[in-house]
């Protein structure tokens, strides 16, 4: 997929469970304008979060590869949203926008603490309003700020469609406060992603295995081949159907597999033109 120039960096983790045994991965994925691709992923054999020192890990390996200039910015979910996570990156000296719990509690410049949910109170129950503070801890690249809003974003419109009150979203981030609820947004992609990976297309579920170093085999497979479909087939050779209710019949993913499927099998030759710029572009970055 050769380097690249700048995107964002998701940090996610999804597990299942077979039999008795959890299979338990932890993902930093790239968002591009239109995917999610998965890039550096830990397996571990117990239910529950990670450390901050599992992503540094997988931080490390981007930064090393990839280098530091290639990070816009970090984006993760509550679990991601403690202390040692935000000192973590803090240290790494990248942008980030972490969505926190309400129940924590932070220092303001004024030296007062709060409790967020208090904080970030909406007093004229405006289903718009947001706010922004900053916190005591500052860095030479700035300082933290608060991002708080009422507003439902897209990734939420299945708990809006559930639930008639609206989730507060409180986010933490060190890069243009106004604009983090909508930078946020991209967080959703992973979620797309996993899906895909596991039910919707590749069916990691179905494949009943739980020894690390063969999910990691198998994972590094599926992952190639997800990136394959979606830079090459999906790009500009599917058109996904709309049924009357204004939703798709089907997945782009399951559309593009079938339609990759269908080339292999009857037109190779077609196959062999779509991949020819994948191929030719690999070489030049190799």
């Amino acid at each position: 997929m050769g380097r690249p120039k700048c995107c964002d960096l998701i940090f996610d983790r999804t597990q299942w469970r077979i039999g008795k045994k959890d299979v338990n991965i932890l993902v930093l994925a790239v968002s591009t304008s239109r995917f999610t691709l998965p890039l550096f992923w830990m397996f571990f054999d117990h239910r529950g979060t990670c450390s901050a020192h599992d992503c540094a890990k997988l931080l490390d390996q981007f930064i090393g590869l990839f280098g530091k200039l290639c990070i816009r910015e970090v984006l993760a979910d509550r679990e991601f949203g403690h202390g040692p996570m935000v000192d973590m990156l803090l240290k790494h000296d990248v942008n980030f926008t972490i969505r926190v719990k309400s129940d924590n509690y932070v220092l303001t410049n004024e030296g007062r603490t709060y409790k967020l949910a208090s904080l970030c109170r909406n007093k004229r129950h405006s289903m718009r309003s947001k706010k922004q503070f900053r916190l005591k801890q500052q860095t030479h690249r700035g300082s933290i700020f608060i991002a708080c809003s009422f507003k439902h974003v897209k990734a939420d419109r299945v708990a809006a469609r559930t639930n008639s009150k609206p989730d507060q979203m409180i986010l933490i981030t060190t890069n243009r406060p106004k604009k983090a609820v909508e930078r946020y947004r991209k967080r959703w992609k992973i979620e797309t992603m996993f899906a895909d990976l596991k039910s919707r297309g590749f069916n990691l579920e179905n494949s009943r295995m739980t020894e690390p170093k063969k999910l990691d085999v198998l994972l590094s497979l599926v992952a190639i081949a997800y990136v394959w479909v979606c830079a090459t087939v999906g790009r500009k050779h599917i058109k996904v159907q709309i049924k009357g209710h204004g939703f798709p019949a089907k997945s782009w993913l399951r559309t593009a597999l079938e339609q990759a499927r269908k080339l292999i099998r009857y037109d190779p030759e077609v196959m062999v033109k779509i991949l020819k710029p994948a191929i030719d572009k690999s070489k030049r970055v190799g």
